[in-house]
């Protein structure tokens, strides 16, 4: 028992070796203090900490308060990767899948892509999804594309919502549910995802699985032109509005951020 319990205080002491620092280190890195979060990540990746691994991986990649490695940045993800971090197989899954940084090699896209999503990382059960619909790496089977797809949106994952959306506003695997395909617009359009928030716009410029309402489209077509979209759906539908709609459409616009209500019918 003695023996056990000493074991156990080893462990817990290497443990608390291999993650000391890393609070710090994250938040440096969430402040961009990014050489301050370099030198705490580097003893820890050095320690086999995934974390901070996959942390310092992104750094080198993006060279980010070091020098630019991809070929580091590489090494890091596959040590992360390799014990089960859901966040580093993905990076390694997307590396595999551009081609940027290894070999463009589908197959291992969709393995690495498949050990994350099985552990229900989103971004990598939508991009497990994009392969299942379009047969790269893995036979085509659009059904589970769809199961791969929804289980993404379930999770919370903004482009899964709104690929979601479209498929139900265009059948792709489902049947055709335009209120699904509004209901998924809108989940996605309320993170701020800018084409979510311009399909939402046309949902409610069309009255597609709502009722038509241009003051609503008008909102989310300027939201989404706000953040970086195209511009040409809010300027063609302004001229439309009443000068009355129109500051009330632009006093939304001015108060909205991300996780807000957006209007509605």
């Amino acid at each position: 028992m003695i023996l056990k319990i000493a074991i156990m205080a080893i462990c817990l002491t290497v443990q608390s070796a291999a993650y000391a620092g890393l609070d710090e280190a994250i938040a440096a890195y969430r402040v961009k203090d990014y050489e301050s979060a370099v030198r705490e990540l580097e003893p820890l990746a050095n320690k086999g900490n995934p974390q901070a691994q996959v942390i310092l991986g992104g750094l080198y990649l993006h060279g980010s308060g070091v020098q630019r490695n991809p070929e580091k940045a590489l090494d890091l993800y596959k040590k992360a990767a390799a014990q089960g971090l859901p966040s580093a197989q993905y990076n390694l899954g997307n590396a595999y899948f551009k081609g940027d940084l290894v070999h463009q090699d589908y197959q291992q896209a969709a393995s690495w892509y498949r050990k994350a999503a099985n552990q229900g990382f989103a971004e990598a059960q939508n991009g497990l999804a994009i392969l299942y619909f379009d047969g790269l790496g893995v036979a085509k089977d659009i059904q589970a594309g769809i199961s791969w797809l929804q289980k993404a949106a379930q999770n919370g994952y903004a482009k899964a919502q709104d690929n979601l959306g479209r498929a139900y506003r265009e059948g792709w695997g489902v049947p055709i549910d335009l209120r699904s395909a509004e209901y998924w617009h809108r989940k996605a359009a309320v993170q701020g995802d800018p084409q979510a928030l311009n399909n939402l716009g046309a949902m409610n410029e069309l009255g597609y699985g709502t009722k038509k309402n241009l003051l609503v489209a008008y909102v989310c077509y300027a939201l989404s032109a706000k953040l970086g979209y195209d511009r040409s759906n809010s300027y063609r539908l302004k001229a439309q509005l009443s000068s009355a709609d129109l500051t009330t459409a632009n006093s939304i616009v001015e108060r909205w951020s991300p996780g807000n209500p957006l209007p509605k019918e």
